[in-house]
C-alpha cells in the first residue's frame, strides 16, 4: 500500500493514521492479546514507518480503552480496549513503551 502511494504521489508526505492492537486488559503476557504483546506491536509497527522515507508520523488507535461498545451485545467484552491507558486513565504497558520511543 506505501509503495501505491508512494508511486501516485512521490512528492507528499504520508501520515499513518490509526494503527494499533486491542488487548485484554490487564492480561500481562506478551502472546495476543496480552497489554504487553500489544505494547510490542505498536513499537514494532513505530519501528517500521520510521523506517519508511515518505512517512513523517504515525497516530497511535487508540488513547484510552473505553466502554462505549459494551451496550452491543455482539461485540466482545474487552474488544474495546485498544487504549495506551485503560478507562480509568491508568497507564498500559504500551504507554511505558512508547514513551520510551517518543522521549
Amino acid at each position: 500500500m506505501l509503495d501505491a502511494l508512494r508511486q501516485e504521489q512521490p512528492n507528499k508526505p504520508i501520515l499513518i493514521s490509526e494503527f494499533g492492537s486491542w488487548c485484554v486488559r490487564g492480561l500481562k503476557t506478551d502472546y495476543f492479546p496480552g497489554e504487553i504483546y500489544q505494547a510490542e506491536l505498536l513499537k514494532a509497527y513505530w519501528e517500521a514507518l520510521a523506517q519508511q522515507d515518505q512517512v513523517i508520523g504515525g497516530l497511535v488507535w487508540c488513547f484510552v480503552d473505553t466502554d462505549v461498545h459494551r451496550r452491543f451485545e455482539w461485540v466482545y467484552e474487552y474488544r474495546c480496549s485498544y487504549g495506551v491507558y485503560d478507562s480509568n486513565r491508568n497507564p498500559k504497558h504500551a504507554a511505558q513503551v512508547l514513551k520510551g520511543l517518543w522521549t
